[in-house]
């Protein structure tokens, strides 16, 4: 089962950075489009209370230039499927999102490359989501089916699942920098600023903290913080809320011309192996 559409997303002066190459930031904004294609259908999901939550981003952004007075071209596609258990049974629901985006070369206050207007790839986006009921009793929030039309049904298509904690693990090769995961030194203090109306803090959240993060560490490992997060692998096991108090763990590695780093958050008191959250993000 999948839904196509198109649209465009349009860029803010804080999207780009001063070299013209994309931030990762504005890309989950390039979903809103095709939730509008599946709203219909949804309201049929969301009566019975199961909402789709994301549990994984991953995204790639492009080099450009770009300026933000021409909007990127979205093209996308949701998917719905299913997971299974050892013994074959339903585990739980996904809807998947995939995203494509081009945009124009250009520059948004110096003088404009020699190639403006081209037509080139602006980056890449995928969204994984597991139908929950947040708000229900403990033991009732796992989602096995979905209802529309008053018809019970499960998406026939079959996922593999990919546990949380695979998004550490690092390419062959990476040569680990400085020692082992370290705790960065700033508390996240969290507030309704960070939250949305699903009652907990927001996904995008998560990037723009660890990236600070990230920039910490390598100042600390004498590197260079000259540097723009290019692909990113989050990874939410549970959720976190206002007034809780964060802590980033992270580890550096070199890979090719890339930095890449690896952590997780975890929440005040707790140790790393309970990580709320992982990530892996490479910066160029």
């Amino acid at each position: 089962m999948m839904e196509k559409t198109t649209g465009e997303l349009t860029l803010r002066f804080e999207d780009i950075a001063q070299d013209g190459r994309l931030m990762l930031e504005p890309l989950p904004a390039g979903l809103t489009p095709l939730w509008r294609v599946v709203e219909a259908r949804a309201r049929g999901w969301l009566a019975t209370g199961s909402i789709p939550i994301i549990n994984r981003i991953t995204a790639q952004a492009g080099d450009g230039p770009f300026g933000m007075e021409e909007p990127l071209q979205v093209e996308g596609a949701f998917s719905l499927a299913h997971t299974v258990d050892e013994a074959g049974q339903v585990q739980r629901l996904v809807f998947d999102a995939d995203v494509a985006f081009t945009g124009k070369v250009g520059r948004t206050t110096l003088a404009p490359p020699d190639d403006v207007g081209r037509v080139v790839p602006a980056g890449s986006l995928r969204v994984e989501h597991v139908f929950t009921r947040p708000f229900a009793p403990k033991e009732e929030r796992r989602v096995t089916f979905l209802e529309e039309d008053g018809q019970r049904f499960v998406p026939p298509a079959r996922r593999v699942w990919k546990e949380p904690r695979s998004t550490l693990d690092v390419p062959e090769g990476a040569r680990p920098l400085g020692e082992d995961f370290v705790r960065d030194e700033v508390p996240l203090v969290l507030g309704l600023t960070h939250t949305d109306s699903n009652q907990h803090v927001n996904s995008l959240f998560y990037p723009r903290s660890f990236e600070d993060a990230a920039l910490r560490h390598l100042k600390r490992l004498g590197r260079s913080t000259e540097v723009l997060g290019r692909r990113l692998d989050i990874a939410f096991r549970r959720p976190s809320f206002a007034g809780e108090v964060l802590h980033v763990h992270l580890r550096a590695y070199e890979v090719g011309r890339a930095t890449v780093c690896t952590g997780v958050f975890v929440g005040e008191g707790e140790p790393p192996a309970s990580a709320r959250v992982y990530v892996q993000l490479s910066l160029e």
